[in-house]
């Protein structure tokens, strides 16, 4: 056998193998679908999406299926696996690129997700409107969102809208532009890694669909979350990194994408490994040598600015320290009872949700990779640069999701959470094959039948996503476990104004989960509603008592407790509040007035320095700030510094002569020092200018002396 027969026989065994592969994901995915159809929806809900469509049309996508599985397995033609004929790419990409681009970008927006039930969308936008600008994990994320928010918000603000749903809307706006623009990459990367493996303009193009229209794509359908940038970013690193492997581009622009998705989410860590398989090629390279050191320098300096930017943005950040809080995350119980350690790590419950979970963000992705991979390592073909390092890349995300903790929503509403790794496992399975099976043809119907079958994943994925009623729907059937299902379920309810709905679903989650803080905080907020608040007190005592380190619980609780003046019972909370948020004046007032209605006046020095402090702070930032010159001359009052209170109350009349609280304070601090001619004017001009207030009488009499 000469050697040209011999690498057809290759080529042959190895779209025989790859078709095994591909039948038996479909084979598989089909047979689980069904019967998610009955009794086993809940054990696989990632197979389960057709249990909440009309049975007709999963009748005729698995018939499509069945159709196409026909035409798979047609005998192949004498030298249809093998002989690829090399047809040259488009020769005008940027415009395929840019149409292609656009016609994603519709598709994306006219069938864009209308549920905020997955995923943190409910806290992103809660907290959007806040200002919130900065997350410790996903740092510039959201920055970004929040300048998205500032900037684009007035398009969708109306009369009677919530700022929650203008942040829903700006952020399903973010996904659908960072999908328009990952569909640029996923085109350069379908022509790379068909220019990679010799393969034609065809095969270039549906290696470009497969990559838009596995499970991970639903993130830019108007997806509510962070992962659509970080996920754009890991695809354009890979490119980046492709291309410099062929020597069309510099490590040093490698880096900087690097640099840029760590500081989108800190889990870009993972592909460390393969930036160092980078970088050991560049050095090993004597012409690549310069460049690889000058990109390690860049790399080093990077990450030292990236970690100076960080801590302007948030005081207390500091990069390292916010790895390593990722990692304990990764490896720690994360509240509700999360499955964590060895034991775990092997139990079927995890293997369940670890293949439910890459089948939705697939379906070939992981599955696609990991059989690939088996076979480049039997055929010792991984010794291409370009093979070692998208494995790198795909191993390194692979073993980090299966280590991975429980998540802390369960890993069905966590989905997202790995979905931005599922472009590595793609990239990595669709280059092998392409590798292994150059024969044009077989290369071909290999691709197109994955195309098919993909597409039969995602189309019911986004039609779901698309309709609030039915993502209701299949969200009851999701097994998070520990009561979460339920609280959520309360929670939509609840937003919509459907008490009763709400309650029911309330109490099945503490029915469930009797631990389960969140479910007795949504319970005080209802008892409060309803004007129940001695029920409502013990729902927050409740929740205190399984969650002690939740700041927004012990705030719910204070609140009520000083609306109902139960002073007492408060006082332990608010020292606990003001030692967590030392920077919240709100708390530190509140402490203020209870100790003072109670009496500890040996505890009112300290809390009053530390207002002090704040409002100084504010004045900083702020010197014509004319409410915090009154509170800091007050305070200075209070703790005996007469002159430079004095001082605080008149430069705030200079900001505002009418200003009731500076005159009267001023007024009256001069009396209590016995200098009644200097108060007298401030104070007759109080009662001149506010012959109603309740002082006003006071200050008459003071005048009438």
């Amino acid at each position: 056998m000469n050697l040209k027969t011999h690498k057809e026989d290759d080529f042959s065994w190895a779209a025989r193998y790859y078709k095994i592969v591909l039948l038996t994901v479909a084979a598989l995915t089909i047979v689980l679908q069904v019967a998610a159809l009955g009794p086993l929806r809940n054990s696989f809900w990632g197979f389960h999406i057709y249990a909440f469509l009309p049975l007709a049309a999963a009748i005729v996508c698995w018939t499509v299926v069945l159709l196409a599985t026909i035409a798979f397995l047609r005998p192949a033609r004498e030298g249809e696996l093998h002989g690829c004929r090399i047809v040259p790419l488009d020769g005008r990409p940027l415009v395929s690129a840019l149409v292609f681009a656009l016609a994603c970008g519709a598709v994306f927006w006219i069938f864009r997700s209308q549920q905020t039930l997955l995923g943190d969308a409910h806290p992103l936008i809660t907290n959007l409107p806040k200002g919130q600008d900065f997350h410790p994990r996903q740092p510039v994320t959201m920055w970004l969102q929040q300048v998205l928010y500032q900037n684009l918000g007035g398009y969708f603000r109306r009369e009677g809208i919530e700022d929650s749903e203008v942040a829903r809307h700006v952020v399903a706006v973010g996904s659908v532009v960072v999908g328009f623009l990952y569909a640029f990459v996923a085109f350069a990367l379908g022509r790379t890694l068909a220019r990679e493996t010799s393969h034609k303009n065809a095969v270039s193009w549906m290696v470009t669909l497969l990559l838009i229209s596995q499970g991970y794509a639903l993130l830019f359908f108007g997806y509510v979350e962070n992962y659509t940038f970080y996920t754009l970013f890991i695809a354009t690193y890979l490119l980046t990194a492709v291309l410099y492997l062929n020597r069309r581009l510099t490590l040093q622009i490698v880096a900087v994408v690097f640099l840029a998705t760590v500081s989108l989410h800190l889990s870009a860590f993972g592909l460390f490994p393969s930036f160092l398989f980078l970088v050991a090629w560049g050095l090993y390279r004597r012409d690549r040598r310069r460049d690889a050191i000058t990109a390690v320098v860049l790399t080093v300096v990077g990450l030292f600015i990236l970690n100076v930017i960080l801590r302007a943005m948030s005081s207390d950040f500091a990069l390292w320290a916010g790895l390593q809080q990722m990692i304990h995350i990764a490896r720690s119980s994360q509240g509700g009872g999360g499955g964590v350690g060895l034991a775990y790590m092997f139990s079927s419950l995890h293997v369940r949700d670890f293949a439910n979970e890459h089948f939705l963000i697939g379906p070939l992705a992981a599955f696609l990779f990991v059989p690939a991979l088996v076979i480049a390592l039997y055929k010792r073909s991984l010794h291409a640069p370009v093979g070692v390092f998208l494995s790198l890349t795909a191993l390194s995300f692979l073993a980090g999701s299966w280590t991975m903790s429980e998540p802390l929503l369960g890993y069905a509403r966590d989905w997202d959470l790995f979905a931005p790794a599922a472009v590595c496992y793609s990239t990595a399975g669709l280059y092998f094959l392409l590798r292994h099976v150059r024969g044009g043809q077989a290369a071909t119907r290999l691709l197109a039948f994955s195309l098919i079958f993909s597409l039969v994943q995602l189309v019911p994925w986004v039609w779901l996503n698309h309709s609030e009623s039915l993502s209701l729907t299949r969200f009851k059937t999701l097994p998070l476990g520990y009561g979460r299902t339920e609280v959520v379920v309360a929670n939509w309810y609840l937003r919509h104004n459907q008490l009763d709905e709400g309650a029911e679903w309330l109490r099945r989650a503490v029915k469930v989960n009797p631990s389960n803080a969140n479910a007795y905080n949504l319970l005080g907020n209802l008892f409060v509603e309803r004007g129940q608040l001695e029920l409502a007190g013990e729902a927050y005592r409740g929740a205190i008592t399984y969650r002690p380190d939740k700041i927004e619980f012990r705030h719910n609780y204070v609140g009520l407790m000083l609306k109902l003046e139960r002073y007492e019972d408060v006082l332990s909370d608010l020292r606990w509040l003001c030692e967590r948020e030392p920077e919240n004046l709100r708390y530190w007032k509140s402490f203020r007035d209870v100790l003072e209605r109670l009496g500890r006046t040996d505890e009112l020095p300290e809390v009053k320095e530390n207002m002090l402090r704040l409002f100084e702070k504010r004045l900083l930032e702020n010197r014509r700030d004319g409410d915090a010159l009154i509170e800091t001359g007050v305070l200075l009052a209070d703790l005996g510094r007469y002159d430079e209170a004095l001082l605080r109350f008149r430069r705030a009349l200079e900001i505002d002569p009418r200003s009731a609280a500076a005159l009267f304070n001023a007024g009256s601090l001069l009396t209590r020092l016995g200098r009644p001619r200097e108060a007298r004017p401030l104070l007759e001009k109080f009662i001149e200018l506010y012959p109603e207030h309740s002082m006003t009488e006071w200050a008459r009499e003071q005048v009438g002396r």
